[in-house]
């Protein structure tokens, strides 16, 4: 059978729920997936994360890894793997991040293979250094690629801005980042007592209404700007539960106390990605005002979850997942005056009106982020065949 190699950096839920829809479809297209991950996992994600690798239904391998780490940020290098990669000539390889560790960098320039497709999630908000000489090793790593998959309008208008006048070459096609729909899109399936017994873990009465944040707590997900910007006494009625850890937690508890917030705003730790989907249920609004975000996974989940959702213009898939005054609001962080009147619009919404957006989200979900359609459409763009 034909081979589809994939090359990425480490094992994570929506990513191994991908790869086996992935390696399911491609089976019945007579074409086998092999993945190669340059890690186990990262210090700043979740140990049980790696659990979730025996559940898997596609052929994966991990490979040594000695890159260094610089200002936070791991470099991977896999000098097994990329060995493997110019022994070995599959018919199709795709490379995640290909400027994002050193493994991905070597790859795309001496890997061995029949078509090759690179694969990101940049957005123009947050593009990354684009300056002459990293902008010009990008387009040059670029153009060793038959195609580059994005997840949505915004990567397609990175992906140009980066591919200039190149010709049609890569080409670029769509992969929209998808999560399990099945375990996000039923909050029926709940019954009421699990629900409560979420809702008292987050510490939210019972004539409360939840607005759930989850993030890491880390500059970039604008965490601290959006606590200056909230005011008590617009939030009566709602607990915002900011859901995640990270190097600002003792900044973030600070605020919150200093802002008065501590009677609308609790900082409760992560909690296990398989009990995300009942949080999601148990709540009316999901938040996300980040400074900066490719393409947000957890907008997804709550797009599904049938939420209506507040979030910043910064994200990737704001285009995809927002249709403004239908399922939720946008706001841009350097208008805080702006800002704080959407929050003001958010918090004052009715709830039958909450819960209308709600549905319009999930139509919206069940859309553009329908997994096995979007695959299909995915392989038959490459084309795989």
């Amino acid at each position: 059978m034909k081979q589809f190699v994939l090359v990425h950096n480490i094992p994570s839920p929506y990513r191994l729920f991908l790869f086996d829809v992935l390696a399911s479809r491609l089976h019945q297209r007579n074409v086998d997936l092999l993945v190669h991950f340059m890690a186990k996992g990262h210090h700043d994600r979740p140990k049980d994360w790696e659990s979730a690798l025996g559940m898997t239904m596609f052929e994966h391998s991990f490979w040594w890894d000695c890159g260094p780490s610089i200002s936070g940020k791991k470099w991977h290098f896999n000098p097994g793997l990329l060995r493997w990669l110019m022994r070995n000539r599959p018919e199709f390889l795709m490379v995640g991040g290909p400027w994002d560790s050193l493994t991905g960098v070597a790859a795309s320039l001496f890997a061995r293979r029949k078509k090759g497709i690179c694969w990101g999630e940049g957005n123009t908000q947050s593009p990354g250094n684009l300056g002459a000489g990293l902008g010009e090793a990008k387009r040059f790593l670029l153009r060793r690629f038959d195609v580059f998959a994005v997840p949505g309008a915004e990567g397609e208008k990175l992906a140009r801005m980066i591919v200039g006048a190149t010709g049609s070459r890569p080409r670029i096609v769509m992969l929209p980042n998808l999560v399990d729909d099945s375990k996000f899109k039923t909050a029926e399936k709940f019954c009421a007592s699990t629900l409560k017994r979420m809702r008292m873990e987050f510490g939210v009465a019972d004539d409360e209404r939840l607005a759930l944040w989850p993030a890491r707590l880390i500059h970039n997900k604008g965490i601290p700007d959006t606590l200056r910007l909230l005011d008590p006494e617009a939030l009566r009625g709602w607990r915002i539960v900011l859901l995640g850890d990270g190097p600002q937690r003792d900044e973030v508890l600070r605020l919150i106390a200093q802002r008065g917030l501590t009677s609308c705003v609790s900082l409760h730790s992560p909690i296990a990605y398989g009990d995300m989907p009942a949080a999601y249920a148990c709540a009316d609004l999901f938040m996300l005002p980040s400074l900066q975000d490719p393409n947000p996974l957890s907008v997804v989940e709550a797009l599904h979850s049938g939420l209506p959702i507040l979030v910043s213009n910064r994200i990737g898939n704001l285009p995809e997942a927002l249709q403004e005054h239908s399922n939720g609001w946008v706001f841009d962080p350097a208008n805080p005056a702006a800002a704080k009147a959407t929050f003001a619009s958010a918090f004052t919404c009715p709830i039958n009106q909450l819960q209308a957006m709600g549905q319009a989200s999930k139509r919206i979900a069940s859309g553009f982020w329908a997994t096995t359609r979007a695959v299909e459409a995915f392989l038959d763009a490459v084309p795989v065949e």
